[in-house]
């Protein structure tokens, strides 16, 4: 008789998977990072049972290059929670940009309405939060 092992081997089935939470870090330098991966580190302490995380970081120089700002970008579209960590209440010129480009991707339609969706009644697409956008020129 073969003895069995008694400890699981093998990758864990969809139902033992917990939940990722994604954070996404845009800090404005180092002593900012350190404070954000604190409260991510306590985070994480507290819902260490119930979910797995995934974190990334950005710092706001990084965010004036334009490969970066689109990576960043796509992090914080898939982000649950984006923590901006700095040492001042002002903003730098390159988050301002990032914050305002990543706004108006996010909340673009896809479709802008045509001049028979607007002869026929056909409503516009809204921005994604119910806002109407304003008619096309």
């Amino acid at each position: 008789m073969r003895a069995m092992p008694t400890s699981k081997t093998g990758a864990a089935s969809f139902e033992e998977l917990k939940p990722v939470c994604q954070i996404l870090i845009l800090h404005e330098d180092f002593t900012a990072y350190s404070r954000a991966v604190e409260v991510c580190r306590r985070v994480m302490e507290r819902f260490a049972s119930e979910l797995d995380f995934d974190i990334k970081c950005w710092n706001f120089i990084e965010l004036a290059d334009p490969h970066c700002a689109r990576h960043a970008a796509k992090s914080a579209g898939a982000s649950d929670i984006i923590l901006l960590s700095m040492d001042t209440a002002e903003t730098t010129t390159e988050l301002d940009r990032w914050l305002a480009d990543s706004f108006t991707a996010r909340f673009r339609p896809a479709v802008r309405p045509t001049e028979a969706d607007r002869r026929f009644g056909i409503p516009r697409p809204t921005t994604g939060i119910g806002f109407p956008l304003p008619a096309a020129r």
